[in-house]
C-alpha cells in the first residue's frame, strides 16, 4: 500500500508496553465511575465516537446494558459505516484506506449537524463522548454549552474503561515541535522542516509556560504527540515528556520520529520517556524500513513502546499558491484536528499556518498570513474560545491542496521549497 500523506497513516504493527493494555480491554467487567451516571437518574444515553470497531470489541456497551442504560449513536454514518465494517473484515486493505478517508470525510460533516443526533438535545439525554475523531468530541462540546446542557456531558476514557466527567472543557488532540529542523530532510515536507539550514529547538520551560495555560484552559488534552523535525535530535527530549506527563497526567503521550536515531539515542532520554510513559509512533521511509528491525529492537530493550506506519513512498503537497475554497477545504481537510501549539503561546487549528510563518525565510511563495489563522492562549478567556475557532475554517485553509491529489516520490535530503507550479 502507498501511503499519501505525511504522517497520519494506518497502523500495521504495535508493540505495547505495560501500561498501554489494548489487547486487556475486552477482559474488563466493570466500568469505573459508573456511578456518575447512575447519580444523574437519567437513563438514556447518547454516545458520540463510538467507532463500530469499538462497538464490536469494546465491554463499554453490554455494561451500559446491564446498568439499565438504553443507547443511541451520535455518530452513525450508515450504509458508509456498514461498507467500512464489510471492507475491514474483507481484508481488501486498498479499498479499506478508501473507505477510512470517506468516513473520516462523513463524520467531519456530521460534525456541524450534532443538533440533530440522536437526543443531545433532549434533557432527558446523557451525553458521552468517546475518545476518538475530534472534531465530533469539539462539535459535542460545543453543542452541549450552546444548549446549556453540560451537567449531561461525560467522557468515555476507553483506555481505562472509565466515565469522567470535567468542569472544564477537554481538548482531545496537540502537536508540539519539539525541533523544527530535521536530519532526513523530505522533500514537500508539510512542517517545511527540510529547509532550515540551521537547528532550531523548541524550549522546554516556554513548553511548560505554554502547558501550564492550557491547563487553565482545559481538564484533560486526550492526546499530545512531541514531533518536529525530528524530535530526537533535541538532547533533552525527555524532559518535554515529562513536563507533559507532570502537567497532563492523563494525555496519551506520543513522539513521532523516523528513528533513524534512536538506536545511538542516550539511554537517559530513552528511560525517561519510559518513566513518562510515552510511546513512540515510527514514520516508516524508506531508511527506517531498511533498520526497523534495529530501531525497535532498542526501544523494547529500553522498554519504550512504539507503533509503526506502513511504509511511507509518496508524499502530497499541502499548501498551494492560488487560492481555493476556504470552507469546502476546512470541511474535508484530514489535519483540522492536528491542533498546533508554539512556543511563543500561539495555538492553531492545524500547524500549518504556524509552519508557513516560521518558514518564511526560506520560502520563495508569498501567501497571506493573518492574525486570525491563530489565536495566542493568553489573550482567550476559557477553553470553549479555542474550540470555537477549531470549528470553523480560517483564512489560510483557501492556500490548502489536502483534497488534491498533488503527489510525488518521497526523497530525502530535499532543501527546496516544493510548490504547486
Amino acid at each position: 500500500m502507498v501511503t499519501t500523506w505525511c504522517y497520519y497513516v494506518p497502523i500495521y504493527a504495535v508493540r505495547n508496553g505495560s501500561f498501554t493494555g489494548k489487547e486487556d480491554l475486552t477482559m474488563t467487567t466493570s466500568l469505573q465511575n459508573i456511578d456518575l451516571l447512575l447519580k444523574t437518574g437519567k437513563k438514556h444515553v447518547c454516545l458520540v465516537n463510538y467507532s463500530w470497531h469499538e462497538r464490536r470489541t469494546s465491554p463499554l456497551l453490554p455494561l451500559l446494558a446491564q446498568n439499565g442504560f438504553r443507547v443511541g449513536f451520535a455518530d452513525d454514518a450508515g450504509e458508509l459505516m456498514k461498507l467500512f465494517v464489510q471492507m475491514e473484515s474483507s481484508g481488501e486493505k486498498s479499498r479499506l484506506r478508501l473507505a477510512m478517508r470517506q468516513l473520516k470525510v462523513a463524520l467531519f460533516t456530521l460534525s456541524g449537524k450534532l443538533h440533530s443526533h440522536n437526543g443531545l438535545c433532549d434533557s432527558d439525554t446523557l451525553v458521552l463522548v468517546s475518545t476518538g475523531d475530534t472534531a465530533l468530541c469539539e462539535a459535542a462540546q460545543l453543542t452541549m454549552q450552546e444548549i446549556g446542557g453540560l451537567d449531561r456531558l461525560f467522557f468515555y476514557d476507553a483506555k481505562r474503561n472509565r466515565i469522567l466527567q470535567y468542569a472544564k472543557p477537554v481538548l482531545n488532540y496537540l502537536e508540539y515541535h519539539v525541533t523544527w529542523h530535521c536530519n532526513l530532510k523530505c522533500k514537500g515536507c508539510s512542517h517545511y522542516c527540510n529547509l532550515y539550514d540551521q537547528p532550531r529547538f523548541g524550549d522546554p520551560e516556554k513548553f511548560r509556560a505554554r502547558l501550564l495555560r492550557l491547563r487553565e484552559l482545559f481538564d484533560n488534552i486526550t492526546t499530545i504527540r512531541l514531533m518536529g523535525g525530528e524530535p530526537f535530535l533535541h538532547p533533552d527530549l525527555g524532559v518535554f515528556a515529562q513536563i507533559a506527563r507532570e502537567v497532563f497526567p492523563d494525555t496519551d503521550l506520543r513522539v513521532v520520529s523516523n528513528g533513524l536515531l534512536i538506536p545511538k539515542a542516550d539511554a537517559r532520554v530513552l528511560q525517561c520517556l519510559r518513566d513518562n510513559q510515552a510511546i513512540v509512533d515510527l514514520s516508516a521511509y524508506p531508511p527506517t524500513v531498511k533498520m526497523l528491525d534495529k530501531i525497535t529492537s532498542c526501544l523494547d530493550s529500553a522498554g519504550v513502546p512504539w507503533e509503526t506506519t506502513e511504509e511511507i513512498k509518496e508524499f502530497r503537497l499541502i499548501v498551494g499558491n492560488k487560492k481555493r475554497n476556504g470552507t469546502d477545504n476546512f470541511t474535508h481537510c484530514i489535519y483540522r484536528t492536528c491542533h498546533f501549539l508554539h512556543d511563543d503561546g500561539r495555538l492553531t487549528v492545524c500547524g500549518i499556518p504556524c509552519f508557513y510563518d516560521a518558514a518564511g525565510a526560506y520560502l520563495r511563495s508569498e501567501n497571506e498570513l493573518s492574525e486570525r489563522d491563530w489565536l495566542h492562549i493568553d489573550s482567550v478567556k476559557d477553553g470553549y474560545e479555542i474550540l470555537r475557532l477549531f470549528n470553523c475554517p480560517i483564512p489560510f485553509c483557501t492556500y490548502c491542496l489536502v483534497r488534491e491529489q498533488v503527489l510525488f516520490p518521497w526523497q530525502q535530503q530535499y532543501t527546496e521549497e516544493v510548490t504547486e507550479e
